[in-house]
């Protein structure tokens, strides 16, 4: 009994021995612990939002939008003009300056010429059309600051700056009625008179044939010898009376030789008086300008008021900019009398550098005049497309105010947000590959170029796969997107290598 039990426990305990054995062989190895961490660390993934770059299409100046080329949607490249300012005022200082700049080399002419009474004339008319001019630009700075004191008195200024420009406009027109009678009367006696003086020229030289053959008919006679008695021959009473004919038909030549010269002369005289008289067409014409400059000047006031009238907002741009235009007028009246001072007094060394930097400070007050009408045209800095137009045709803008604003989708951004204990598994230039649900049979190739360098908390609106962390970095992974099928805001998911 007691062998039995005993050799039963030891094939218990045999079989319990081979049953561990054979465990022990099916079991798999583990994995090691370093092995699993590379595992986990050799792709992370992270979900975000497009993003593209936006900018800001503004003018550097004020002024009011005459053209708008673009609207919402439209593709724009990097130079294209979006849109166009009104430069009218622009145009008329633009104007001014080019005529400083006349003036004021015209004066440097006149200065190293030396004064003459013409020049004297035409300085003083010079003059005259910049004192009309500075009279306008006065009237329209009255006007203007006027209006801004009292807008509702526009209608009235209106009327009266009408008034004056039909009283401008008639002295234009009577001026140039004077100026082409003054010029219609001397080319109708200068013609009248240069016939004269031809046919008078003519008989001169008629006259002085008819004395040269006298004077050849006379050599071939021989003058009579007279005695107490009578004519010697071989001459001969025929050739006595041949000779005394011919004495008197070279006398009447003479005669007539005379007549024909004085004739001329005097035709010569009225010539001369009527060339003098030149000189007073040019007066009538340099008063028909100084007419014409003023009825420019009344003209533009009238405009202003008008665009005043239909504008109220902009009273305060336009009591600037006709404060601007009548210092210029100022400048212009000061420089065009120093000019007739200087050719009065004659040139010096010291005139002719005062005059030298008379046109250099004319022709410096130019080219920002056309700098700043060249950035009238207002053009998209970058290629995209119009995502935001914030103004209308005809709406006056500022400095820096938006008129639209161009996204750049050649090239966007997907912003994600990385846990804080994954961070330092991320470098700068990690390859990407993105996906959105609009086009999930699709992989986008990217690059990490940004990494936070400061912790956040997670934001509410970002869903990430894993549980999220408390602290978190933002990326952002850039994307080619030559076919502008990745629009901003939507959203997509990142594997980053």
């Amino acid at each position: 009994m007691t062998k039995r039990l005993l050799a039963l426990v030891g094939l218990l305990a045999l079989a319990s021995l081979v049953a561990a054995l054979a465990a022990t062989r099916t079991m798999p190895s583990p994995i090691p612990t370093s092995g699993r961490s590379q595992a986990m660390a050799s792709q992370l993934t992270a979900s975000g939002f497009i993003e593209a770059e936006q900018v800001t299409v503004a003018p550097e100046f004020a002024g009011r939008i005459k053209e708008l080329t673009v609207e919402e949607g439209t593709v724009v490249k990097a130079g294209q003009v979006v849109a166009v300012l009104d430069d009218a005022i622009l145009l008329r200082q633009i104007a001014q300056a080019e005529a400083a700049i006349d003036v004021a080399r015209a004066n440097l002419v006149l200065v190293k010429a030396g004064a003459r009474e013409e020049d004297v004339r035409h300085r003083k008319t010079l003059v005259a059309q910049a004192e009309a001019v500075r009279d306008g630009a006065k009237t329209a700075l009255e006007n203007a600051r006027a209006i801004s004191n009292n807008p509702q008195d526009i209608n009235s200024r209106i009327v009266a700056a009408r008034g004056q420009l039909d009283t401008a406009e008639r002295n234009a027109a009577l001026s140039k009625q004077v100026w082409d009678t003054a010029v219609k009367d001397y080319e109708g006696s200068l013609k009248e008179i240069q016939a004269a003086l031809k046919a008078s020229s003519l008989q001169v030289e008629q006259a002085q044939i008819g004395v040269d053959q006298a004077e050849r008919l006379r050599g071939a006679l021989q003058p009579p010898v007279v005695s107490e008695d009578w004519i010697k021959p071989p001459f001969g009473v025929q050739n006595t009376l041949q000779y005394d004919l011919n004495v008197f038909q070279k006398q009447q030549a003479l005669e007539n030789l005379a007549l024909a010269m004085a004739n001329r002369d005097t035709v010569q005289t009225r010539l001369d008086k009527l060339l003098n008289t030149r000189a007073m067409i040019d007066v009538s014409r340099r008063q028909h300008e100084t007419a014409v400059a003023s009825r420019d000047a009344a003209m533009a006031v009238v405009e202003d008021l008008a665009r005043l009238r239909q504008n109220p907002l902009a009273l305060q741009s336009q009591v600037d900019s006709a404060e601007a235009a009548y210092q210029q007028a100022l400048a212009a009246v000061e420089v065009a009398r120093a000019a007739v001072q200087v050719v009065l007094a004659g040139a010096t060394t010291e005139q002719v550098k005062v005059a030298e930097a008379q046109v250099r400070q004319a022709e410096s007050a130019l080219p920002p005049l056309q700098t700043q009408r060249e950035k009238m045209s207002i053009v998209s800095p970058a290629n995209g497309s119009v995502s935001q137009k914030t103004a209308r045709k005809g709406e006056f803008v500022l400095p820096g105010n938006a008129i639209v604003k161009v996204m750049d989708l050649e090239t966007v951004t997907l912003k994600v947000f990385i846990p804080e204990t994954n961070i330092g598994l991320l470098k700068l230039g990690s390859a990407a590959q993105v996906t959105v649900d609009s086009f999930r049979d699709r992989r986008f190739p990217g690059r990490v170029t940004f990494i936070s360098p400061q912790a956040e908390f997670t934001p509410k609106d970002i869903q990430t796969k894993e549980e999220r962390a408390k602290t978190v970095f933002a990326v952002k992974i850039t994307l080619p997107n030559p076919e502008g099928i990745l629009k901003p805001g939507m959203p997509a998911d990142a594997t980053i290598e």
